[in-house]
């Protein structure tokens, strides 16, 4: 497939115009400012001469290198780094094009206000060396893009179909040709006839009424009923004279004269009211000329089944531009009889705007429809028949033009004959391999892949490419890492589709996650590659060397191709892995392997004597706001939508839970709501195919979904014993952690909490709260020598690495993290004892940190709650009252009210009154600032009632003094002013000066406010 490259005019103000160019190649857009080389007189001039027969190759060349030129933004004094890039584009793409031997579709769209564009003869492009569309390589064909109009193109079309063919040769006029263009036009297309897709007709008489009668017949005009028409008319081709200027309104007359012209040459009529425009030379029942207008035969063709119209006859392209008549242009474009039939919605129309020879009729008919019933594109088939008008005398070649009924984006060159290979263009690539049903999200991904994919192609990073996607020059394999799971071959397969028109050399993908050995896929690619052979080769090198030729004989034509292996880390053994890198390594720069892999080839094994550079992509969660689109475009793809009630607001609000739990896991959609899938040999049917989103929630919630757990179970074995014990341990981390937390976990009796006692908000002193000793928690667990195996103390960082090379933990430079779900699917493989240790290990370590911040805080509570013992629990509610404190007034006001709830409950169920008297005060505290003063007043008393049962003074000093503050801020001033008093004497018969002193300012705010 070749390249496309689409060329936009747009008005911008006064005289001002805009040149967008958009080359699909790199998929980038750029924009230039267009000033016209030719003036409006100088255009009529030109055409003029052009229209005379008797140009040299110099002056089409001088004319071909100044449109060029213009394009470029060569001589705009205006000229901005902008023209700079178009100019930069045009001859890059040239350059590449000639390079690689390929095609180029160039597509010239004209914006409303740039008409005067349209009549350019832009098919002389000339660069300086040749014309662009003599070499062969290079397409042309022009778009009217009109907003007022639909878009769309209803091309191909499906055979059996009819082809008129109109030769008229009226008496009166020069005698043409006709039959040899016949005979040409039946010789094209004789296998589609002789295979009954194609019917040849012929206008016998070539009147206008009987072109009537045809199209009602055939051609789809005035039909009630369209299915009476069983084998539609599509082509029409009208071989005759034509003429464009305006017609004498004298009957006795029809002298067509000049658009210019105000009166008639031949009688001297006035022509002030007759608007110019196209006509074509019918005959009439007598045999003599009969001139047909453009509007006559727009309404003809207008709800009509025509899809191509071809009119070998002179002037049925001139577009007229008339200064005098400037707010008419859009009239002048619905005069050509090319331009009238495209806004008609005709999809295409190849006219002349120019004279031409009848001797050369026949040459362009017959190289024209043959390569048309070849099923080549329009602008092929078109570059076929120039290219055999070249070698006439006359220098007709650029004479013949296309215009197309387009819409804005969809400007790709399109076959007339829908081929058996055309359903095939619209599938993935890759869809022998299972690609997903639709694919969601990931827009910064595929914007960073495109970045990558375009440099390693092409050498090229794209204009405003991101720091951290360059690509090193020579850099040619790209390695997609990421979790298992986490959607790497789904992206792969996406960008390969988007990406498919990069790589003329083809795209071979092979998937290695069944274990596939290195030959089997080798026979893969020498299929995929159609590599003519008898008998394929019993020597793994030998097949090698085979694919290796193929592959460096298509680089060799600079035909790039990509690579793509899928599950790369199935490669288990240590042989297979050497002969793959040894054959990646080897390819040709032209060949791109882009790879989805746990790790990076580098990191897998150091091969003798070769090297080759990866660069590594890693693949991150999906965004939530995909995720949750992804559920939907799924559910609604099998129907699930409707038997779950999918938009109910109940089953939304589970949504967001469900996608919360997964975290960014795109599995987890697929298995929840996609069809059936075997992994590892088992089929797994969607979740919620059989079970209520309440359930597939809960499940979440604990561990994850089954389909999950087999796919993180395969690659899990894939690791080192020693590996799979540290994930195990690490997994305990709830939050990102570092190398020294690495090492504290590993060896307990390393980690040394700070001295001292940390300083809370809300201005008293909260030591009593603290644990009577530090490391009590550590003295009951022992060193990590005692429960860890001793190799994973001593290599816990060959470990580490691993576990990062394999993206079962990600490094970002600075910290560690895990995702969920591989966290919860590790855990369930470290023994219980040894789990409640870790938990416990990373709860101390958080709680006693300087300075914890609030995820510290909950996180030590959540690792006292996970280790569950009696004494676990009783130390949750100490640093949940700890937390209470550092955390007040820090806006975390409904996280440490629902952890106090929690510690709350433990205390009461372990009978440890104490802690759940400190707890309630913590509550009151809470509730107080909430402004919920009954209910602070409630839990404050249930606090100090707890305490005087246990006889703690200084515990009822405290909640005696959170009463008074209570009372205060409530307007009770005599409760405030007793409990504050009541408190300072319980301060001071403890001793405690700070409490007293806090408790004195209380009081005597409210005796102020008393007096």
């Amino acid at each position: 497939m070749g390249e496309t490259l689409n060329l936009l005019f747009r008005r911008q103000g006064a005289g001002t115009f805009e040149l967008q160019v958009k080359e699909s190649w790199s998929g980038r857009t750029v924009t230039g400012n267009f000033v016209p080389p030719y003036t409006t007189k100088q255009v009529n001039l030109l055409l003029k001469k052009l229209n005379s027969l008797d140009s040299n190759d110099q002056e089409l060349r001088e004319v071909g290198q100044r449109l060029f030129a213009a394009l470029c933004g060569e001589g705009n004094p205006d000229a901005s780094v902008c023209d700079v890039s178009v100019r930069t584009v045009l001859r890059g793409v040239i350059q590449r094009t000639l390079k690689r031997r390929g095609t180029v579709a160039l597509t010239f769209g004209f914006a409303p206000e740039c008409d005067e564009f349209v009549r350019y003869p832009w098919e002389l492009l000339h660069n300086g060396d040749y014309f662009l569309l003599v070499s062969g390589i290079f397409t042309l064909s022009r778009a009217l893009l009109r907003p007022d109009l639909p878009g769309g193109c209803e091309l191909p079309v499906h055979p059996p179909m009819r082809v008129l063919y109109i030769g008229a040769s009226p008496s009166d006029c020069a005698p043409l040709e006709i039959e040899r263009s016949y005979q040409a036009l039946e010789q094209a297309v004789a296998p589609l006839i002789d295979a009954g897709h194609v019917f040849l007709d012929r206008l016998e008489p070539p009147t206008f009424d009987q072109l009537v009668r045809y199209f009602s017949s055939y051609g789809g005009t005035s039909m009630f009923r369209e299915t009476d028409t069983t084998i539609p008319c599509y082509v029409v081709h009208f071989d005759g004279h034509g003429a464009f200027g305006r017609l004498c309104p004298n009957d006795e007359c029809e002298t067509v004269n000049g658009p210019d012209t105000r009166k008639c040459l031949n009688c001297n009529t006035t022509l002030a009211r007759v608007t110019p425009q196209t006509y074509l030379c019918f005959c009439d029942d007598e045999g003599r000329n009969r001139f047909i207008d453009t509007q006559s035969l727009r309404e003809l063709f207008l709800s009509s089944d025509l899809r191509l119209a071809v009119f070998s006859a002179c002037e049925t392209a001139v577009v007229n531009e008339d200064k005098s008549h400037a707010h008419r242009r859009r009239s002048a474009v619905d005069a050509t009889l090319a331009t009238a039939l495209v806004t008609a919605q005709v999809p295409a129309v190849v006219a002349m705007p120019f004279s031409m020879q009848d001797d050369l009729s026949p040459t362009f008919v017959f190289h024209f429809y043959e390569a048309l019933a070849d099923g080549r594109t329009l602008e092929e088939a078109l570059s076929r028949a120039r290219q055999a008008l070249l070698p006439m005398q006359q220098k007709s070649w650029f004479v013949p033009v296309l215009y197309r009924h387009v819409s804005e984006g969809s400007e790709n060159p399109v076959p007339l004959i829908a081929g058996e290979e055309s359903a095939e263009e619209h599938e993935h690539p890759l869809s022998y391999l299972g690609v997903p049903a639709c694919f969601i999200g990931r827009t910064q991904e595929l914007q960073d892949l495109d970045e990558l994919l375009t440099a390693a192609a092409g050498g090229e990073q794209l204009t405003g490419s991101q720091e951290h996607v360059k690509l090193r020059p020579g850099t040619h394999h790209i390695v997609l890492t990421g979790a298992p799971g986490i959607g790497k071959s789904a992206l792969a397969f996406e960008t390969v589709r988007c990406h498919r028109g990069k790589f003329p050399g083809g795209i071979l993908g092979i998937s290695l996650e069944d274990g596939k050995s290195f030959r089997e896929a080798l026979s893969e690619i020498v299929q995929h590659l159609h590599i003519p052979i008898k008998a394929m080769p019993t020597d793994v090198l030998e097949l090698a060397r085979l694919v290796m030729g193929t592959l460096r004989s298509l680089a060799s034509r600079e035909l790039p191709c990509l690579l793509l292996l899928d599950s790369f880390e199935a490669v288990k053994e240590r042989a297979e892995l050497e002969m793959w890198l040894h054959f990646l390594c080897s390819l040709p720069q032209e060949v791109i392997v882009l790879m989805t892999s746990h790790a990076n080839p580098e990191t897998m094994l150091v091969v003798g004597g070769l090297h080759c550079r990866w660069y590594e992509y890693h693949v991150g969660k999906m965004a939530d706001v995909d995720l949750l689109r992804l559920f939907s475009e799924l559910a609604s793809s099998n129907g699930l939508d409707q038997q779950i009630h999918l938009n109910e607001p109940e089953q939304q609000a589970i949504l967001r839970e469900i996608c919360t739990l997964l975290d960014g896991y795109p599995l987890g959609a697929e298995l929840i709501f996609g069809t059936a899938r075997s992994i590892d040999g088992k089929v797994y049917m969607p979740e919620a195919a059989t079970r209520s989103l309440e359930e597939i929630r809960d499940e979440l919630r604990s561990m994850p979904l089954a389909g999950i757990l087999a796919v993180l179970e395969m690659a899990y074995q894939r690791l080192t014993p020693l590996a799979r014990q540290l994930l195990a341990y690490l997994s305990t981390f709830k939050l990102p952690f570092n190398r020294e937390q690495i090492m504290m976990l590993i060896a307990p009796d390393t980690f040394t909490p700070g001295n001292g006692v940390p300083s809370f908000e809300g201005g008293h002193d909260l030591s009593f709260m603290r644990p009577a000793n530090h490391m009590s928690m550590f003295s009951a667990l022992g060193t990590a020598q005692e429960t860890m195996p001793s190799e994973l103390v001593t290599n816990w960082r060959a470990a580490r690495d691993e576990l990062v090379q394999s993206s079962f933990m990600q490094f970002d430079g600075r910290i560690y993290t895990i995702h969920p779900q591989v966290r919860h699917f590790a855990l369930a493989h470290l023994p219980m004892p040894e789990l409640h240790r870790v938990h416990r290990v990373i709860a101390a370590y958080y709680s006693n940190q300087p300075q914890p911040g609030p995820d510290e805080w909950f996180m030590a509570f959540e690792h006292l709650e996970s280790a569950g013992e009696p004494e676990d629990l009783q130390e949750a509610v100490r640093v949940a009252v700890r937390a209470s404190r550092a955390l007040e007034g820090r806006g975390y006001v409904l996280d440490v009210q629902m952890m106090l709830r929690r510690a709350g409950w433990f205390a009461s169920h372990l009978g440890d009154t104490t802690g759940e008297g400190r707890v309630e005060c913590c509550l009151g505290v809470l509730l107080r600032l909430q402004g919920q003063y009954s209910e602070a007043e409630a839990c404050l008393k249930r606090s100090l009632v707890l305490h005087r049962q246990q006889h703690e003074p200084e515990d009822e000093a405290w909640a005696l003094y959170e009463l008074a503050r209570l009372a205060r801020e409530g307007g009770n001033f005599a409760d405030a002013e007793a409990y504050a008093q009541e408190s300072v004497e319980m301060f001071h018969t403890v001793g405690h000066s700070s409490g007293e002193n806090q408790a004195r300012t209380v009081l005597g705010e409210a005796k102020n406010f008393q007096s």
